[in-house]
């Protein structure tokens, strides 16, 4: 059984996992170009900015299963949007780097399609953990019989890990 430290811990790696793969000064421009929804952005805020420090209440539980959610809408709109025009993405910003930026941008580029596909992995586990958390912590009520979209959440994931 899993715990709300380990929660934290798995939530912190992941948030590092895309700050330095994912929204790095190399590859952040690339999510400019995505249209995703106010929800999504702010439901995946909290899940990648927020300081999470207490998820022993079925409110952060639900709060937690919606940026989780929100990242695989963002994760499906990458694929879709960014995956198939990365070269034209990328080659648009090379121009005014100098060299060592330029190696740089291009390992971010390169890479960039792998660290999407760990981010999903990251966070799929994170809901496999968050979920079984539920299960335990709250086993008269917990929060994902109540939550929105719950089965959307696995089929997602699923889905995008066996894609892979």
């Amino acid at each position: 059984m899993y715990n709300s430290s380990d929660i934290i811990t798995v939530i912190n790696d992941i948030r590092q996992h895309y700050e330095s793969n994912l929204n790095s000064k190399y590859v952040k421009h690339m999510m400019m170009k995505l249209n995703l929804p106010y929800n999504v952005t702010q439901d995946m805020k909290r899940l990648l900015e927020t300081q999470i420090v207490y998820v022993d209440s079925r409110g952060a539980v639900e709060d937690i299963y919606s940026g989780i959610k929100a990242v695989g809408y963002f994760v499906k709109e990458v694929q879709a949007t960014i995956f198939p025009n990365i070269k034209a993405f990328s080659d648009a910003n090379i121009s005014s780097l100098n060299q060592n930026e330029k190696i740089l941008y291009q390992m971010a580029i390169k890479n960039y399609p792998e660290n999407v596909m760990l981010f999903a992995e990251k966070i799929f586990h994170l809901f496999e953990m968050v979920f079984e958390f539920d299960k335990t912590k709250f086993d008269n009520n917990p929060a994902f019989k109540s939550f929105p979209g719950f089965d959307e959440i696995s089929i997602t994931f699923q889905e995008l890990v066996s894609k892979k």
